[in-house]
Formats: C-alpha cells, sequence, structure tokens
C-alpha cells in the first residue's frame, strides 16, 4: 500500500451481499479491491479495499447503497494513510483474493538464513534428525514399560473378569 492511500473495510452480512459490495465498490469510484476476509462467526465477511481517501469514502458509501437490498452491512470504516505498522492486519494469509508478491516471499527466505552460514543450518538439521529417533525409542520403551499405575489398571481388569 502507498502512503497517501486511504483503506476501506466494508462488513457485510452474507458472502452472497459481500460480493455485491464489492462489485458495487470497485464499480463505482478508482479504487483497488484487496479481497474479502470472512469473520468468525454469523456469517459476516470483510471487504477490503484501498485508493485515494474520497475514492474509498465513495467505494463504501456506494457499497452500503448496494447492500441495502440484501441482508445489509454491519459496518463500514475508512482510514486514511493507515499506519505501515498494521499491514500485516490488512495484507495477511486469511485475506481471500490477496497473492503476496513473489519478491516478497523470496525476501523473507532470504532474511532468515541470511546470517546463518549454511553448514551451521545442516548440523542443526542433523541434530533435530537425532532428536526425533531417540524420542520415538524412548516413546516406544514407555509404551511396553510396566508402571505402577498400568499394574494397578491390569489387576482391577483381571479381578473385573474373574467376577463375571
Amino acid at each position: 500500500m502507498n502512503r497517501g492511500e486511504a483503506l476501506g473495510l466494508i462488513e457485510a452480512i452474507g458472502l452472497a451481499t459481500a460480493i455485491e459490495a464489492a462489485d458495487a465498490a470497485v464499480k463505482s469510484a478508482n479504487v483497488r479491491l484487496i479481497g474479502y476476509e470472512v469473520c468468525k462467526g454469523d456469517g459476516m465477511s470483510t471487504i477490503k479495499v484501498v485508493g485515494d481517501v474520497g475514492a474509498v469514502k465513495a467505494a463504501v458509501e456506494a457499497a452500503t447503497a448496494a447492500c441495502a437490498k440484501g441482508r445489509g452491512v454491519w459496518g463500514t470504516k475508512v482510514i486514511a494513510r493507515p499506519s505501515e505498522e498494521i499491514e500485516k492486519l490488512i495484507y495477511n494469509s486469511q485475506t481471500v483474493g490477496y497473492t503476496p508478491p513473489e519478491e516478497t516471499k523470496e525476501a523473507i527466505k532470504l532474511e532468515v538464513h541470511e546470517n546463518v552460514p549454511k553448514a551451521d543450518i545442516e548440523q542443526r538439521k542433523a541434530v533435530f534428525k537425532k532428536r526425533q529417533k531417540k524420542s520415538s525409542k524412548l516413546t516406544l520403551k514407555m509404551m511396553h514399560k510396566k508402571t505402577p499405575k498400568k499394574r494397578l489398571l491390569i489387576s482391577k481388569l483381571k479381578k473385573a473378569r474373574k467376577k463375571k
């Protein structure tokens, strides 16, 4: 998102109403549709659009008017020049229709392994594999080992069977 852009959020009741709202918003003003996010509960969906402040306000009003025919809009919000800190909330994996740019994915991979030498990464993988093998062997031993609680349960089961 550019620094001068505004964010418009339209929370519609029902997916069909949300799609109708998104259509009206995009057709009525010069805004870009980021996507929609399904809210938890009550069948609500949040439509996200960005553009100039005036265009976003017009798009949100047009979407609200278009949804009056359907189940309606629960709420709307226009944020002029949102902070860079909330971009993670706007552009996230739960937003249907949004695909992150490929450069960002590659930059994240490089960032993670940038300061770590390749030999160190291989060594960490080897240690992890050893730990996995050791923990699985311990789990098998624990399953076959008869603890006092297991012995008590076994004896109670045997007594119950004898009574029958």
